[in-house]
């Protein structure tokens, strides 16, 4: 079973890709984090396949980029789908060179989320 982990400060925005992709892309074993301090503590014990991971959390810009750095330090085969908001082209392109494998942008389609999580749970 795919294990997946959805890092995002927004409880509502966690529920959504839960709800959505618990429906579409089973079998998944889905965790959620809100913070860089709760996403190291899921990421030490589940090792999840792919990660969704918010860019701006908490109030700070770069809290996403640093959990992105984390990940690729310490469990470099993990797949990292950033969640970015429209006008953060300049930080996507950072987590890009830092080894995220996509992106998908807010307010996002349910068609591509799917779509996009699916190809990287092959």
């Amino acid at each position: 079973m795919n294990k997946l982990l959805i890092v995002d400060d927004s409880a509502f925005m966690r529920g959504i890709l839960k709800d959505l992709l618990s429906q579409h892309i089973p079998p998944l074993e889905i965790h959620e984090a809100d913070s860089k301090a709760a996403a190291s503590d899921v990421l030490k014990k589940v090792k999840p396949d792919l990660v969704l991971l918010d860019i701006v959390m908490k109030d700070n810009e770069f809290e996403g980029v640093e959990v992105l750095k984390e990940i690729k330090d310490l469990y470099s085969n993990t797949k990292v789908v950033m969640l970015t908001s429209v006008g953060q082209a300049a930080i996507v392109e950072e987590c890009k060179k830092l080894g995220a494998q996509d992106y998908i942008e807010k307010p996002f389609d349910k068609n591509n989320i799917i779509e996009v999580v699916d190809k990287y749970l092959v």
